[in-house]
């Protein structure tokens, strides 16, 4: 189930993209962490095998000028859109636009904007470490790390199988709002300070 919000923007319109192209996107800081690098060599393939596809990177960081050279080096400039800081109603309206919402991590703690994506109905591709196996399981698709061949065949299969991209959508919604339902969380705090009491 996709959400529909309640904005006029658009990343299709912000980013001057046809509506017929696909979106890929990653929100991060631009760290070797988050493997940027990694996402923008699956896209460079995806485009090479002539899909029609954008990516749009969020945030920023200390890698933001190599991951720049990166693109323009991959030749892909006219399909990669640094869209910087964005207001969390821009973003949270940019998850929800995205064909796919990709987090190539080499190594995460919990990352917050695959939670928000996968709120948004947003399928995604995920690095295939502990972290994500654990939390998200059977939501999501996965590839290994710093395999930027395998990502691109991975996001090609979910860009090429709609009827997938719909299942993953609704489990990934169903497991966040299981997850993070706010009186289960209340209670749980509760259970906490009344331990620590």
């Amino acid at each position: 189930m996709r959400l529909s919000l309640n904005t006029n923007w658009s990343a299709y319109d912000y980013c001057n993209i046809s509506r017929d192209e696909y979106l890929i996107g990653i929100g991060a800081m631009h760290t070797e962490q988050k493997a940027h690098d990694v996402l923008i060599k699956a896209v460079a393939e995806l485009l090479d095998k002539e899909y029609k596809v954008n990516l749009l990177i969020t945030g920023t960081g200390p890698l933001q000028d190599s991951l720049k050279r990166l693109v323009v080096n991959e030749g892909i400039e006219n399909n990669v859109h640094f869209l910087g800081l964005i207001d969390q109603n821009k973003l949270y309206r940019l998850l929800a636009e995205l064909d796919v919402y990709s987090m190539p991590s080499r190594w995460e703690g919990y990352c917050v904007g695959v939670a928000e994506a996968m709120a948004l109905g947003t399928p995604c591709v995920l690095s295939d470490i502990k972290t994500f196996k654990e939390v998200y399981d059977n939501c999501a698709l996965y590839h290994s790390v710093d395999n930027p061949c395998e990502l691109a065949s991975t996001i090609e299969q979910l860009l090429s199988d709609k009827n997938l991209r719909e299942n993953l959508s609704m489990r990934a919604s169903e497991l966040i709002r299981s997850q993070y339902n706010l009186n289960d969380v209340a209670t749980q705090y509760e259970s906490l300070y009344m331990d620590i009491c």
